[in-house]
């Protein structure tokens, strides 16, 4: 009975909408109003390149960011997409924190071993080391800030 449920409760996380999948913004204007000068950004051209770095300045007609080796002017047309950068560290915890918890939960479902709470430590520490891996590997993008609406050719 306990193991169905936690199949059930897997099964309802894995299909629910993930968290902040609220519509994407689309206006240009809003990106002006909205992005933060100094916070660092992916900003993706039509052509499918992209450059990282720091927000140094948004107009109406351009953004411009500065990156590793050099400070690039994209104009507005050329713009897919704006995302703030994404954490490593903040996804490692996340994966962590659920791989523990699936961990506790699939070994505390299996009762009648000689040491349940000592198999479930050591399920919940397999299963976190499993989950912190896969969302630290993961590709990291932040809150998106624009998307054009054309698609990239």
């Amino acid at each position: 009975m306990s193991r169905t449920i936690v199949e059930w409760g897997l099964l309802t996380a894995l299909t629910m909408p993930p968290a902040g999948a609220a519509e994407v913004n689309r206006s240009w204007e809003k990106l002006v109003e909205t992005a933060k000068v100094g916070k660092k950004v992916v900003a993706r051209r039509m052509d499918s390149t992209q450059v990282e770095g720091k927000l140094l300045k948004i107009t109406a007609d351009s953004i411009i960011v500065e990156g590793r080796d050099r400070t690039e002017l994209i104009q507005r047309g050329d713009v897919w997409r704006v995302n703030y950068v994404g954490s490593r560290g903040r996804n490692a915890l996340i994966g962590l924190g659920v791989g523990a918890g699936l961990g506790l939960a699939i070994w505390a479902a299996n009762p009648g071993t000689a040491n349940p709470v000592g198999e479930a430590v050591v399920g919940a520490g397999i299963v976190g080391g499993i989950g912190t891996a896969l969302c630290a590997a993961a590709p990291t993008t932040g809150k998106l800030l624009y998307e054009a609406v054309a698609r990239p050719k």
